[in-house]
């Protein structure tokens, strides 16, 4: 679930990164793997030492990696206005939620899966900016686009 180990001359705890949860989309055509790293090296991939591999279910292959912000955690999905679905990403050092979306152009192809979305989870009170905490470990989009 991780790009070719570009980085050489490092330790294993320098490029240990950890697949945390794995949803499948509603419709069983997606699978989001967000993949927390245990450094803050940045991967040649993606430029970004954490990702989110997009795993094409029907070839059963990882068709992308996406770059995420820091402590990419919980992932989960959430429906599409127009049909699709959008998986959403938090992240624990990062007070954003990153929205991705596996078939932009919807040709069923998830090679050019794309970041659409990053959401702020700032209170908006003066000084505190970006800083307002952590981000989280799960995510409840609701609709709820699946059962249970």
């Amino acid at each position: 679930l991780t790009p070719g180990d570009e980085l050489t001359g490092f330790g294993l705890l320098d490029t240990l990164q950890v697949p945390i949860q794995k949803p499948v989309s509603s419709d069983g055509k997606w699978a989001a793997v967000a993949v927390l790293s245990l450094s803050t090296a940045d991967r040649a991939l993606t430029g970004a030492a954490d990702h989110v591999a997009i795993i094409d279910t029907t070839l059963d292959e990882v068709v992308a990696w996406i770059g995420t912000p820091a402590g990419t955690h919980g992932i989960n999905w959430g429906a599409k206005l127009g049909g699709g679905y959008y998986a959403w990403v938090t992240n624990q050092h990062a007070n954003v939620v990153t929205v991705i979306d596996p078939d932009p152009d919807g040709n069923g192809d998830g090679t050019d899966a794309a970041v659409v979305g990053k959401i702020l989870l700032a209170n908006g009170s003066p000084g505190a900016g970006a800083s307002d905490g952590t981000g989280g470990q799960g995510v409840k989009p609701l609709p709820m686009v699946h059962d249970g």
